[in-house]
């Protein structure tokens, strides 16, 4: 648990946490329109997604807008139900599309997942256009290359006999297409000086048949929850697919040191490492992102990492085990969770190896709890992985086993996006006494 954390949950009590929350709802009509916002998606048989987007707050009162931006979309559809895209603080899409979508609908094209968090002077604008230009670049690049399509019809087949391959390795068409689409947008907003004080943080995943493809530069991150079948059994394994990209990293501290003009420092004991640069005010807690060009010139780079990591068949026992054990146990009541007292704490009682914020793999046989939305093991105990998709606004207070044993506490991606940026925002409460809380978005994708 991070330090922080800790001490805020010694500090405040439920009850006064409660207080602090019911206040907030109070003065939800003073948020700016559109502060908050939601989207999902189906595609029966297929996947299941859902996106919550939640602005912050800061000395006491909501911010003045909400920066983070999402994509949710099966490329390629023209139905109007068959996707929600936007971008987080848009009114259009906290009424975003959702509903069934044919078999011809999912041969069109993969889903869309992503999440983008602007920062800085224009951030809301850095994520809405990156977000805006990712996704059409994408279409073109997918619909000229005839890339993978939901069902396996498509001609991706590499991609899914693949492992986890870095973007420089693998030809794949669907990593291929996500990394020139960061470069094109990347290229026109370097190239715009309307990004030189502010950018956006970038995670996007394409998701097809067999195989999840994510690109991504800055610390919005994307981990995976597979239901596996191992040597002892059926096994629930925590696999974050992107590795957050920080100054202080041994390969970008390097970049940083050989600009020349770059330099990375830290404020005070146990701050985040930020890059700077000599004689600029300016400094940056991550050493890739689109924009911010003022820091090109140190070392920042938006130049993407990519990934491609193939799905086996999900194994039902895996979940069915998870719900077993958790009904079972008898862990104790986070009071930073959003989850009813007869829920296990997804932060005690588990006997999971844990995959923390270092991005190591965790296993699990007994981390997850009962559903609280009709739950129940009968509920948790189909056959699916999970993806979850978020900005450090999520994984800044839950760790990515916690995350992913929240996910599965709910039978439904719209149910667990909620509880996940809820139970964020409730750590951030705690842990600033309400002063401040980051814009936080997070999605979740169940792929049967």
């Amino acid at each position: 648990m991070q330090p922080l954390l800790a001490a805020a949950m010694a500090a405040l009590s439920r009850p006064a946490l409660d207080r602090l929350m019911e206040g907030w709802t109070a003065a939800a009509a003073e948020r700016p329109p559109g502060f908050d916002s939601q989207a999902s998606l189906a595609l029966p048989g297929f996947a299941e997604a859902a996106v919550v987007s939640r602005g912050g707050r800061m000395s006491n009162r909501w911010k003045s807008e909400n920066q983070d931006a999402f994509l949710l979309e099966l490329l390629g559809s023209t139905a109007g139900t068959a996707g929600a895209a936007g971008t987080a603080g848009t009114a259009d899409i906290a009424a975003g599309a959702a509903g069934a979508v044919s078999a011809a609908a999912q041969r069109q094209g993969p889903l869309l997942v992503g999440v983008l968090d602007g920062h800085g002077v224009g951030g809301q604008t850095a994520s809405r256009v990156a977000a805006d230009g990712i996704a059409a670049e994408l279409a073109q690049r997918l619909g000229r290359s005839g890339g993978s399509s939901t069902d396996g019809s498509g001609s991706d087949s590499s991609s899914r006999d693949a492992s986890c391959t870095s973007s420089s390795s693998s030809s794949a068409p669907s990593q291929q297409a996500l990394v020139e689409s960061f470069q094109r947008v990347a290229a026109r907003m370097q190239a715009d000086d309307a990004f030189r004080e502010g950018g956006t943080a970038a995670v996007v995943c394409l998701v097809e048949r067999g195989s999840i493809t994510c690109a991504w530069a800055g610390d919005c991150r994307a981990v995976a929850g597979l239901s596996l079948e191992g040597p002892g059994g059926p096994a629930f394994v925590v696999h974050p697919l992107t590795q957050d990209h920080k100054p202080d990293s041994p390969q970008e501290l390097a970049r940083v040191v050989a600009s020349g003009l770059g330099r990375v420092v830290r404020f005070s004991p146990g701050a985040p490492p930020r890059l700077c640069g000599m004689g600029n005010p300016n400094t940056l807690a991550l050493s890739r992102a689109l924009g911010d060009n003022w820091a090109l010139p140190m070392g920042l780079t938006a130049e993407p990492d990519a990934v491609t990591m193939a799905l086996p068949p999900p194994a039902p026992g895996a979940f069915a085990q998870l719900a077993d054990d958790a009904l079972a146990g008898s862990g104790g009541i986070d009071s930073l969770s959003t989850d009813t007292e007869e829920e296990e704490s997804s932060g005690a009682g588990s006997s999971s190896s844990g995959s923390g914020t270092d991005g190591s793999t965790g296993s699990s046989s007994g981390s997850g709890g009962s559903g609280n939305d009709s739950g129940g093991a009968a509920q948790v105990a189909a056959a699916r992985h999970v993806l979850l998709v978020a900005c450090d606004g999520l994984w800044d207070y839950v760790t990515n086993q916690e995350a992913v044993d929240i996910a599965l506490r709910h039978d439904s991606a719209d149910a667990a996006a909620l509880a996940l940026a809820d139970t964020a925002r409730r750590r951030w409460a705690a842990a600033y006494s309400g002063e401040f809380v980051d814009d936080i978005t997070a999605a979740v994708c169940f792929i049967r």
